[in-house]
C-alpha cells in the first residue's frame, strides 16, 4: 500500500498451519494444500485510546494506542489439491468487519520499543452456498451463518503510515443464538422443571381466568346500567378496588424477571418465568414471525454471539477494552423485531379493543342521565386499568429492549423505530402521565373536602367504627361522580397515603428500563430493583397505607415474596452450579408464593365484591324495587363503591346529595362488602 491509500486491505497469501478440526485432512501435510486469501477491508472507524486504562486521556506515556475497524472483507480458502484444476474454494465468508486495538511501541504505548501490539477479532456472514458442507458442519455447527474469528499478529514490519503484517487467524463456531443465553447452563432435575412448569400453568390459567372474568363482568355490568339508565331503572353499583390489577401486575413481575439474560438462572426458574410470559404479551402471532434466530440484518445477533463468546471462553488474551467492547456491541439482543411487532400488535388490539367499548358507551349513554353515565365510565375506567397492568410493562420493556439493541450500532429498521417511539410515548409516558395527574387530582380534592377519607373512629354507622377489619372510608359531599369513576385506582389506600400509588407506578416504571438497559450486567440490575423494591416493601409494611387490613396483610406478602425473589437471584451469582440450582429452587417457590398471595388478594378485594354487585344489580333491575329510596339502600347496605342513582340536575347545582332525597348526610365508600 501506500500512505495514501492507507493500506492495501489485501491479504496477499496465507496457509492453514495448525488445523483443529474434525475434518478428513487434519494433518500438517494434508493442510498445506489449502491456501487463504483475504481482500476489501476499507477503515471505517478510529480512535486513539488508552490500552492501560481506557477511561483515562490517550495521551498517557507509556498507554498510547488505537482502536479501528475495517469492514467490507472477504475471507476464502482455498483446496489446491489438484494441480491440473482451479483451486476449489471450500469456505467462504463476506461482510467482514475486523475491530483491532493496537497497542504503541514505547515511550508512547506500553509495548517494547519497535514493537506494535494487536489484539483483534474478525465477524461476518458465511457464504452457506459457495461453502462445502463438510467445513459448514465444523466451523458452523450451530447454523448461525456467523463466521467469527480471533486475530493476532506474528510479525510488523514497520513503514512510515502502513505495516506488512503476518496474522495468526483463529476460526471458532458461534454459539446458537437462543432468547435467553444462559438457557441450559444450570440444568434443574427432571422433577424441578416439571413442577415449574405445573406452578407457571397453574398460576397462568387462575390468574388469565380472573382477568377474562373480570373484563367479561365490567363489560356486563357497563352495559347493564346502560340499559337500566335508558329504561329508566334504578339501582346501579360501581367497581370494585384493583385487586384483580394487583394479581395480573404480580405475574407480570415474575415474567419480566425471566428477562434478565445475565443472571444464573437454572432451566427450571426459567420454564416457570417463561409460563408467565402472557403477562408481557410474549406470545406467538400466527401472522408475524416472531423468531429470533430471524433478526433483519443479522449485526445484532454477532453482537451477541462474540460477546457471549467472550465471556464463556474467558479470553483476556484479546485484550478487548471498554472502549472496544462499546464499538463492537455490549448488550445482548434479546428482541427480534418479529417479537416486538407482535407484541405492539397484541397491545394494540387490547387498547383499541378497551378504548373502542368505552366509546361505544359513551354513545350509546349520552341522552341518559348523567348518574347512568358516571357508572358506564366507571366500569369501563375499571377494565382499563386491568388492561393498562398488563399492556403497560409489555410495551416498555419491548421498546427499551429494541431501542438498547439497535440504537448507536447501525442496526435495526426504520419501521420498528418508529414503533418504539410511539409505543413509549402514547403507551409509557401518556400513561405514566395520567397516574401522576389522578394522584395529585386525588390530593388536591382531599385538600378541598370534596373527597374525605374519614378514620374508621369517625365514621356514623356503628358496624363500620367497631369493625377490625377497615380502618377508614372514603365519603363524598359534592363529588360530581370522580371519585365513582376513578376510585378503582386509589381507594384501598388512606386518603393521607394516595401518594404511594403513584410511587409504585414509578419504580415498576423504573425497573422496566433497568432490564431493558442493564439485563447483560445483571448483579447491577438486581441490585437497583433490590434497593427500589424494597424501599417501597418498607414503606408499605412500617406505614401501613391500606385500608382493609386483610388487602394489607396480603399485597406486603406478594412484596416480600417479590423482593426475596430478588435478592436469591443475586446470591445465586458467582456460586456454584449446585448451590445455584438450590438458590434457583427457592426462586420458583418464592415467585409462585407470591403469585398465590396475589389470586387471594384479588379473590378478597375484587371477586367478593364483584358476585355482590352482580346480585344486588340483579334484585334492583330484574323484578324487584325500582324507587330512588330503594336504590339508595342497595348502595349502602352492599358497601360498594358510587353514588347510587344520582339526580343529575342537584349534581350540577352542587346541592347536598341530603337535599336530592337519598341519605339523611354523606355517601360512604368502600370498595368491598363486610
Amino acid at each position: 500500500g501506500t500512505c495514501g491509500s492507507g493500506g492495501s486491505g489485501v491479504i496477499s497469501a496465507g496457509s492453514i498451519l495448525d488445523p483443529n478440526t474434525n475434518l478428513p485432512y487434519n494433518n500438517e501435510l494434508d493442510s498445506a494444500r489449502f491456501s487463504v486469501s483475504a481482500n476489501g477491508f476499507v477503515l471505517d472507524a478510529f480512535e486513539h485510546i488508552n490500552i492501560v486504562n481506557p477511561l483515562s486521556p490517550w495521551t498517557v506515556f507509556n498507554q498510547s494506542g488505537d482502536t479501528r475497524i475495517y469492514r467490507g472483507g472477504v475471507l476464502e480458502i482455498f483446496d489446491n489439491a489438484d494441480a491440473s484444476a482451479p483451486p476449489r474454494i471450500v469456505y467462504r465468508a463476506d461482510n467482514i468487519s475486523w475491530f483491532y486495538n493496537i497497542s504503541y511501541p514505547q515511550i508512547a504505548g506500553p509495548n517494547p520499543p519497535g514493537a506494535l501490539g494487536l489484539t483483534s477479532l474478525m465477524t461476518g456472514d458465511i457464504d452457506v452456498n459457495a461453502t462445502s458442507p463438510e467445513w459448514l458442519a465444523n466451523f458452523d455447527p450451530n447454523s448461525t451463518g456467523t463466521f467469527l474469528a480471533r486475530t493476532f499478529q506474528a510479525r510488523f514490519s514497520g513503514e512510515v503510515c502502513w505495516s506488512d503484517a503476518d496474522y495468526w487467524l483463529y476460526m471458532d463456531s458461534v454459539l446458537i443464538f437462543e432468547p435467553n443465553p444462559n438457557e441450559g447452563r444450570i440444568v434443574s432435575s427432571p422433577a424441578v422443571e416439571s413442577a415449574a412448569q405445573g406452578l407457571s400453568t397453574t398460576a397462568t390459567v387462575v390468574i388469565g381466568v380472573g382477568v377474562g372474568t373480570a373484563a367479561a363482568v365490567a363489560v356486563g355490568a357497563a352495559a347493564g346500567v346502560a340499559s337500566a339508565g335508558i329504561a329508566g331503572g334504578g339501582g346501579m353499583v360501581g367497581p370494585p378496588g384493583g385487586g384483580m390489577a394487583q394479581a395480573a401486575s404480580a405475574a407480570a413481575t415474575v415474567a419480566v424477571f425471566g428477562q434478565i439474560k445475565g443472571a444464573n438462572y437454572s432451566t427450571g426458574f426459567q420454564t416457570f418465568t417463561e409460563g408467565m410470559d402472557p403477562f408481557i404479551l410474549r406470545t406467538t402471532v400466527g401472522f408475524i414471525d416472531s423468531s429470533t434466530k430471524d433478526e433483519v440484518g443479522n449485526e445484532a445477533r454477532r453482537r451477541m454471539d462474540q460477546r457471549i463468546l467472550l465471556r464463556r471462553n474467558n479470553v483476556p488474551q484479546l485484550g478487548v477494552t471498554t472502549r472496544q467492547f462499546d464499538l463492537i456491541g455490549n448488550d445482548v439482543v434479546i428482541i427480534s423485531e418479529g417479537q416486538l411487532f407482535s407484541i405492539s400488535f397484541i397491545a394494540a388490539m387490547i387498547v383499541c379493543g378497551v378504548a373502542g367499548l368505552h366509546i361505544l358507551f359513551l354513545i350509546i349513554t349520552r341522552f341518559t342521565s348523567r348518574s347512568t353515565r358516571v357508572f358506564v365510565n366507571a366500569w369501563m375506567v375499571y377494565l382499563e386499568m386491568i388492561a393498562m397492568t398488563i399492556v403497560f410493562p409489555a410495551i416498555t420493556l419491548s421498546s427499551v429492549q429494541y431501542l438498547n439493541a439497535h440504537v448507536g450500532f447501525g442496526t435495526g429498521t426504520t419501521r420498528a423505530f418508529v414503533v418504539c417511539g410511539i409505543q413509549l410515548f402514547f403507551v409509557s409516558f401518556l400513561y405514566t402521565a395520567f397516574v401522576i395527574w389522578l394522584v395529585m387530582e386525588v390530593s388536591g380534592r382531599v385538600r378541598r373536602r370534596d373527597v374525605r377519607y374519614v378514620d374508621q373512629t369517625q365514621l356514623a354507622d356503628p358496624k363500620e367504627r367497631n369493625s377490625l377489619i377497615n380502618k377508614g372510608a372514603y365519603q363524598c359531599d359534592v363529588d360530581h361522580g370522580f371519585h365513582t369513576v376513578f376510585a378503582c385506582f386509589y381507594d384501598g389506600l388512606t386518603g393521607t397515603k394516595i401518594w404511594l400509588f403513584m410511587l409504585e407506578h414509578i419504580i415498576t416504571t423504573m425497573q422496566l428500563v433497568f432490564i431493558g438497559i442493564l439485563s447483560e450486567d445483571s448483579r447491577m440490575c438486581l441490585t437497583l430493583i433490590i434497593m427500589t423494591t424494597g424501599m417501597f416493601t418498607c414503606l408499605v409494611i412500617f406505614m401501613c397505607p391500606m385500608i382493609d387490613l386483610v388487602e394489607q396483610i396480603l399485597a406486603t406478602l406478594v412484596l416480600l415474596c417479590e423482593w426475596t425473589m430478588a435478592i436469591l437471584a443475586i446470591v445465586a451469582l458467582g456460586k456454584d452450579e449446585a448451590t445455584a440450582n438450590d438458590l434457583n429452587t427457592g426462586m420458583i417457590g418464592c415467585g409462585w408464593a407470591g403469585l398465590f398471595f396475589s389470586v387471594l388478594l384479588a379473590a378478597w378485594s375484587d371477586f367478593t365484591a364483584l358476585v355482590g354487585m352482580v346480585v344486588i344489580f340483579i334484585r334492583e333491575n330484574v323484578g324487584c324495587c325500582k324507587s330512588g329510596d330503594t336504590d339508595s339502600n342497595a348502595s349502602k347496605d352492599s358497601g360498594l363503591s358510587g353514588i347510587s342513582g344520582l339526580d343529575e340536575e342537584s349534581q350540577r347545582s352542587g346541592k347536598d346529595l341530603k337535599n336530592a332525597g337519598y341519605l339523611d348526610e354523606t355517601v360512604s365508600f368502600s370498595d368491598k362488602s363486610l
